[in-house]
């Protein structure tokens, strides 16, 4: 049976990887990175959350305001000019697209859970 190129790729990265303290793990994991958001044709710097933010988020049931909380905590950590009240003045637009493009740059590991997240996208269906 033939392996995909993705497959072999996987293997190889997993030869070539080495073990790692929870030190290193969490000193790469503070590491300010950058992305890119189409939406404004600018790069913002950011840090992703930690499992403590996470779960204060996932506690704001109001979607708008989780994509704001979530926005804000992973910006401002990257850049501190951010503040809570200027995310809270940002287009719509805009927001979706910083939280949507953080949601992508983040751990492929959230991808399913950080959907809602970014739900402030989606109009309310309602049904009578």
């Amino acid at each position: 049976m033939e392996l995909s190129e993705q497959e072999k790729e996987r293997i190889k990265q997993e030869r070539e990887a080495r073990a790692k303290t929870i030190d290193e793990i969490l000193s790469e994991a503070e590491a300010v990175k950058e992305v890119y958001i189409e939406a404004i044709n600018a790069k913002i710097r950011f840090k992703k959350l930690t499992i403590k933010e996470l779960a204060e988020l996932s506690k704001i049931e109001d979607p708008t305001q989780r994509a704001i909380k979530y926005v804000y905590l992973m910006w401002s950590k990257g850049d501190p000019s951010v503040t809570l009240e200027k995310v809270e003045k940002l287009p719509a637009d805009v927001l979706i697209a910083i939280a949507t493009a953080l949601d992508k740059a983040s751990s492929p590991f959230l991808q399913a859970k950080s959907q809602s997240f970014t739900q402030a996208e989606k109009p309310k269906q309602y049904t009578s």
